[in-house]
C-alpha cells in the first residue's frame, strides 16, 4: 500500500489485466484506496486482508483467509512488504536493540520464508509463480545500511537456493516458458525515487545531489515487475546505472574500498544526517515496517 505500488500500481497494473486480486498490508485505509483504484482499472474480483507480517505466528491463518477465498490457491504470489531501518548500524543505538532486529529480520525475510512455505504446496499445483522484491543492497551492501543489507542479503541468498532446489526437485512452480528463465523471480531494486523514498532522501542536505541515473523511475520498476509474469527472470537488477556500480564492487575488492573511503563527509556527519532520515521514514512506515 506504499511505495511502487501505491504510486504506479504494481496490483493496478494486474488489475487492469483482469486478474482476481487478493491485497495485503497493514493498513487498512490504504488498502480500501488500494482496493478502489483496482476496481476502477477492471480486476475480476478484489478482496483486502489487513495482516502484519511481522506476526510469523499469525501467518498459516491468513493462508486459511487467502484459501477461503480462492480454494484452489495462488498462481502468483507477489512478496513486495518491508521494513527499510537506514543508518549505519555502529553509530544507531536503535538498530542495536534486540527486539528492532528481530522485528526487521521478521518483516523482511522470516515471513518471506513462511509464505513461500505455506504457500508452495497451492503454487505447485497451479505450476504458479513467486516475485520477490529484493534489493541491490542484497547484492553488495554498503555500511549506511547494515541491518537492511543483512536482511536482503538473507532474502536472496534463500530464494537463490530455492530456484536451484525447484529445479533438481523438478518441481512444477521451475516448469519455465523460456530454458533460460525460473518462475521464482527476484527483483533486485536500487534506489526507486517513490515519494515517500524522496522525503527521506532529501531531508538530507546533500540528497539531491543524488544524479538521475541513478534514481530508479516508479513506473519502469512496477512494469519490470508486471512483465515478470510473461519473462520470468531469474533475478532484474534496477536501475542499469547501479547494476553496473554493484556488479564492479562484486567483482573488484578494491573498487568497493574506494567506493567506501570516497563517502564526502565525515563518519559522525553521516551518522547525523542518517537520524535526520530516520525520524523522516519513522513517520512514513520505513522504520518500523509499515509499509
Amino acid at each position: 500500500s506504499s511505495g511502487i505500488n501505491a504510486e504506479y500500481g504494481v496490483a493496478y497494473r494486474y488489475a487492469a489485466a483482469g486478474s482476481h486480486l487478493i491485497i495485503t498490508a497493514r493498513s487498512v485505509d490504504k488498502l480500501s484506496t488500494v482496493e478502489a483504484g483496482c476496481k476502477e482499472r477492471g480486476a475480476a474480483s478484489v478482496h483486502v486482508i489487513p495482516q502484519d507480517f511481522s506476526a510469523i505466528e499469525e501467518l498459516e491463518g491468513y493462508r486459511n483467509k487467502v484459501l477461503e477465498v480462492h480454494p484452489g490457491g495462488v498462481d502468483v504470489l507477489v512478496l513486495n512488504h518491508g521494513a527499510m531501518p537506514i543508518s549505519p548500524w555502529m553509530a544507531t543505538p536503535g538498530h542495536q536493540d534486540r527486539e528492532f532486529v528481530d522485528r526487521i529480520y521478521r518483516i523482511n525475510l522470516l515471513s518471506y520464508m513462511e509464505l513461500t512455505r505455506l504457500f508452495m504446496p497451492s503454487l505447485e499445483r497451479r505450476e504458479g509463480q513467486i516475485h520477490v522484491t529484493g534489493s541491490m543492497m542484497g547484492e553488495t551492501p554498503f555500511f549506511t545500511a547494515g541491518l537492511y543489507a543483512s536482511t536482503k542479503h538473507g532474502l536472496h541468498g534463500f530464494f537463490k537456493s530455492l530456484q536451484q532446489e525447484l529445479l533438481v526437485k523438478q518441481s512444477p512452480v521451475s516448469k519455465d516458458r523460456n530454458s533460460n528463465s525460473v518462475t521464482v523471480s527476484i527483483f533486485a531494486f536500487g534506489l526507486i525515487w517513490t515519494a515517500e523514498m524522496e522525503q527521506v532522501i532529501l531531508s538530507d542536505p546533500n540528497g539531491d545531489q543524488i544524479p538521475g541515473i541513478a534514481r530508479g523511475d516508479v513506473g519502469e520498476s512496477a512494469d519490470i515487475m508486471i512483465s515478470a509474469a510473461i519473462t520470468k527472470p531469474s533475478l532484474v537488477d534496477y536501475p542499469v546505472a547501479v547494476s553496473v556500480l554493484t556488479r564492479f564492487m562484486q567483482m573488484l575488492p578494491g573498487f568497493n574500498r574506494f567506493m567506501t573511503i570516497a563517502v564526502p563527509c565525515p563518519y559522525e556527519e553521516i551518522g547525523e544526517i542518517s537520524e535526520r532520515m530516520r525520524e523522516v521514514g519513522s513517520k512514513l512506515g520505513y522504520q518500523r515496517g509499515n509499509m
